[in-house]
């Protein structure tokens, strides 16, 4: 939890080990495809939401094919590269 924690706070642009504001362009996922299991709800859709706001061709998948359209729809009226699909691990 640590690690992700620091990890989405680097993509946020929070350097959390000196508590100072960076670049938002220190972390680029611009060109790469991600797949986000889980990502309806929770900590899934906050990798998912980061991923995407990084950069990143981004699956939002989980069970539930609305709540996952929802967010896929919120994201690309922000301007991301966001789709949705129904997935059971």
């Amino acid at each position: 939890w640590i690690l992700l924690s620091v990890f989405l706070r680097k993509i946020e642009g929070v350097d959390t080990e000196a508590k100072l504001m960076t670049s938002p362009s220190a972390f680029s996922l611009a060109g790469k495809k991600v797949l986000v299991a889980g990502a309806s709800r929770g900590i899934g859709l906050a990798i998912a939401q980061a991923m995407a706001r990084a950069g990143g061709n981004t699956v939002l998948s989980a069970r539930s094919v609305e709540a996952l359209e929802r967010e896929a729809s919120a994201l690309r009226a922000e301007g991301c590269e966001a789709s949705a699909l129904a997935l059971d691990m």
